[in-house]
């Protein structure tokens, strides 16, 4: 249901491609959030912060990037970390 209300304000917002991205960043991390298992939160959340710093490096908001910039490596390190390295660790 959430992802209907995104894409009707995203419908009903529209100005640009460019305001496309917030909703499709929006819609990346809110559907991560309802994923079971974290490696699926991570890989689903992951391609919403490129979107959201785009949209927010064109809309001059550069505060913002900063803090996209902070949750993608967050969210890169957690993956190498619990999905990549512990899993090799555990096969060894």
């Amino acid at each position: 249901f959430s992802n209907v209300i995104t894409l009707s304000a995203g419908i009903l917002t529209y100005v640009s491609p460019i305001s496309i991205l917030p909703m499709l960043g929006l819609l990346f991390h809110v559907n991560g959030a309802w994923c079971k298992k974290e490696m699926f939160v991570r890989l689903v959340s992951l391609p919403g912060c490129p979107m959201w710093f785009t949209y927010n490096l064109l809309s001059g908001v550069y505060a913002s990037c900063v803090g996209d910039v902070l949750s993608f490596a967050i969210l890169l390190a957690s993956l190498i970390k619990y999905d990549v390295l512990d899993k090799r660790k555990r096969k060894a």
